[in-house]
């Protein structure tokens, strides 16, 4: 179907179209463009939060005793197994997962 959009062409190795493949088929998408536009979206999505992240981010000197920093729940989400090793949380799934610790704290206190 023709488009307004502009277009261009890329050159994969065969291991990242193999990936693209992979990640096309596990989200059920109907063809590679979609793939790699919803690719392209979340890697600059990440970017724009790490970004974001760094600025917003309490220093870990900054964090009382009881306290968690982001850096603290990422090695430990990675520890059991819930996220790969290099993955950066959101602002916003730190906030998250801070109030389930509160809550579990609180509960068991």
């Amino acid at each position: 179907m023709p488009t307004a959009n502009p277009r261009f062409t890329i050159t994969l190795s065969d291991d990242l179209k193999g990936r693209v493949d992979d990640y096309k088929f596990s989200n059920r998408m109907g063809n590679q463009t979609q793939a790699i536009v919803s690719l392209i979206e979340r890697g600059l999505a990440k970017l724009e939060n790490e970004s974001t992240e760094k600025e917003m981010s309490p220093a870990s000197e900054d964090a009382g005793d009881d306290e968690i920093t982001v850096e603290e729940m990422e090695k430990f989400l990675i520890s059991m197994g819930f996220i790969r090793d290099g993955r950066k949380l959101t602002e916003k799934d730190f906030k998250f997962l801070r109030g389930i610790f509160d809550m579990l704290d609180a509960w068991f206190s």
